[in-house]
């Protein structure tokens, strides 16, 4: 399910997903959630498509969640979305520039291989919105940099740029702004060449090993997650970001 917001488009064996709402920085909402989960079960269930690749606008790959159609939400389809990419089957590629903020970097935990501009920064800032972190980050991100430099990112919620993000190896490359995507899609090209039950086993293969422990990672973050959404402490810290 496609919308103005969500731009799909199938090139060759290559899913294209481009969030398309610049004015508010590609910030996620609820139904564009449902979109991308619907166009990721459509390329899990078509043998044409062998990757999918992810990415922004020329200004912002993505600004985390709309904050106002978050509030407003009465269920929470982010919750879906984040158990879902965890599980996609096909390869994902993603090309990212400008902020990667909250989710905006949380997803990209769940992609296979990230492509971010020079003006790329990433940012987990959960704990100053009265949050936890959500999509696996919590075990996720300790496992790959260790307790220390991850408490640096989620509970200081310091921003990272793409040459520290490659340093500490979240992301596989950093280019100019002008060649970025052009290298994301050659690598979604040359994933998609690839035979793609070898593709996938090997995807699989290599994270079915942290599988149960992520999945229970996920479930516990959107519990407490939940909580504290609900708690004053995050209701006032939401709304001044609002005001």
């Amino acid at each position: 399910m496609a919308s103005d917001e969500l731009l799909v488009e199938q090139i060759g064996k290559i899913l294209k997903l481009q969030f398309n709402r610049p004015e508010k920085k590609n910030s996620l909402t609820q139904a564009m959630y449902r979109s991308i989960i619907s166009a990721f079960d459509a390329a899990d269930a078509d043998d044409s498509i062998h990757c999918i690749l992810l990415q922004g606008t020329r200004d912002c790959f993505c600004a985390g969640n709309d904050l106002k159609d978050f509030l407003e939400a009465e269920d929470l389809v982010a919750a879906e979305f984040v158990k879902k990419i965890s599980k996609v089957k096909k390869p994902i590629v993603a090309a990212v520039n400008g902020p990667a903020i909250g989710v905006g970097t949380t997803m990209l935990l769940h992609c296979d291989l990230i492509v971010a501009a020079q003006d790329a920064f990433f940012m987990m800032p959960f704990t100053d919105l009265g949050l936890c972190p959500e999509a696996g980050a919590s075990y996720l991100i300790p496992r790959a940099l260790g307790h220390c430099r991850a408490s640096e990112l989620l509970l200081l919620g310091d921003k990272i740029s793409a040459a520290e993000a490659l340093d500490l190896g979240l992301i596989n490359k950093v280019c100019s702004a002008e060649d970025y995507q052009n290298v994301a899609w050659e690598m979604a090209q040359r994933l998609a060449g690839k035979p793609l039950e070898a593709v996938m086993v090997s995807k699989a293969l290599m994270r079915g090993q942290n599988e149960p422990q992520l999945e229970q990672a996920i479930n516990a973050e959107l519990e407490k997650f939940e909580q504290l959404l609900r708690s004053d402490a995050a209701r006032e810290a939401i709304s001044r970001m609002l005001a």
